[in-house]
């Protein structure tokens, strides 16, 4: 939350990549994954556990599924969605509006021309971040919760996922679709 982007790595490997030193940078990566790695234990625990008292194929599936699961947040925790950008220059103020739309009292702490955060008031004991990145062509999003003491949440990184895939499909969808409203007046005034 507090850390800065590499924008142009981020862009190229689609996925959050943080400035710093290596040291930091580590530190960092620690910081964010270590509930994850302590999750994964635990589920592979479980799965050795059944493996040693009797391996049952059902029973082995359905403890390797939360284990899975882990993985997956894991690796989808830093990912960017991926959206083509319709006007680069309209972009910006679209988007912050189209995000103030769905999600009413969100706040605009961090903007510059490529990056801009976004995040929602403090309701619970997780903030609702929206980290957006435009290089022009694209628009890439990420939707990170964090807790109390800026530690990133990571076992709701795949509806996090999805949600940001979703809401970049519907905003391009709806500039769209107001861009051919506009052309069709512009063509009815003409």
């Amino acid at each position: 939350m507090n850390a800065k982007i590499d924008f142009s790595k981020s862009v190229r490997r689609r996925r959050l990549i943080y400035l710093g030193t290596r040291k930091q940078r580590f530190l960092l990566s620690i910081r964010h994954f270590t509930p994850g790695i302590l999750a994964l234990l635990f589920c592979l625990s479980l799965v050795a556990f059944t493996l040693y008292s009797g391996p049952d194929p059902v029973s082995i599936a359905l403890m390797s599924l939360p284990a899975l699961l882990v993985i997956i947040s894991m690796l989808l925790q830093n990912k960017l969605a991926k959206a083509k950008s319709s006007w680069p220059l309209e972009d910006q103020t679209a988007i912050i509006r189209f995000l103030l739309h769905k999600y009413p009292g969100v706040i605009r702490h961090n903007c510059s021309e490529q990056i801009i955060i976004i995040t929602r008031p403090r309701k619970s004991l997780l903030i609702k971040e929206f980290l957006i990145l435009q290089d022009g062509e694209h628009i890439y999003m990420n939707i990170s919760l964090y807790s109390k003491g800026d530690l990133k949440y990571m076992f709701f990184s795949i509806p996090q996922y999805i949600t940001s895939r979703a809401i970049l499909k519907k905003y391009r969808r709806t500039v769209l679709r107001s861009a051919a409203a506009t052309h069709e007046r512009a063509q009815a005034i003409v």
